[in-house]
């Protein structure tokens, strides 16, 4: 048996380890080192759209959809504009609602997060184009959502109903806590009856 033993073979031997100090000395594997691994190679997986798109809408990504976004936020219909004085800021039963909402490939009018929710407000264009939002709907509720429509007369005509009606969907109880600063949509709590949600219709 030989005094000395022969050592193992580098299987890197082209590689070096850079010292610690960082002052570019090399030092050669096998001396206390660990061995020297081959690079990982490249995530090569493809990325799959998003499940049952709707058949009227091409798929975008979001960040296509977050211009558009601001846009509608800044022009605002009356309807929108009033829902979202008594969504906003918690108001209504402490939920937190996001307005213009990029979904892709869509935008919600309003969206709760926290209870998977939708809010859309149907103008009088909605006649028009009720196979669209029927499709549209139907894409969002395979995602998990819930859509409620409202129409814009509704809206302006009884928002604390619109709000009601809600709460009632969410079986919660209703509790609207009015912002200490600027303008709120509805200026004293008063009973008033409730208006359900309305499904897109063939007309």
């Amino acid at each position: 048996i030989p005094s000395n033993p022969i050592p193992k073979s580098n299987p890197h031997p082209h590689q070096t380890i850079t010292s610690p100090s960082g002052r570019g000395r090399a030092l050669r594997p096998g001396r206390g080192q660990p061995p020297l691994l081959p690079p990982t190679p490249p995530n090569t997986k493809k990325m799959t759209p998003s499940p049952n798109p709707s058949p009227s809408h091409t798929t975008m990504p979001a960040r296509n959809l977050i211009p558009r976004a601001r846009r509608l936020r800044t022009n605002q219909t009356k309807a929108e504009s009033l829902l979202w004085t008594v969504l906003r800021a918690n108001q209504l039963c402490n939920l937190i609602f996001r307005r213009q909402y990029p979904i892709p490939p869509f935008i919600a009018d309003f969206a709760c997060l926290e209870r998977r929710m939708i809010i859309e407000l149907d103008g009088p264009y909605h006649d028009h184009q009720c196979e669209e939002d029927i499709e549209r709907q139907k894409s969002l509720e395979s995602q998990g959502w819930t859509v409620l429509r409202y129409a814009n007369e509704e809206v302006e005509k009884e928002v604390e109903a619109i709000v009601r009606s809600i709460a009632t969907h969410l079986k919660i109880p209703y509790e609207f806590k009015k912002r200490r600063s600027g303008v709120s949509g509805m200026l004293t709590p008063k009973p008033m009856d409730q208006i359900s949600p309305k499904a897109p219709s063939r007309g």
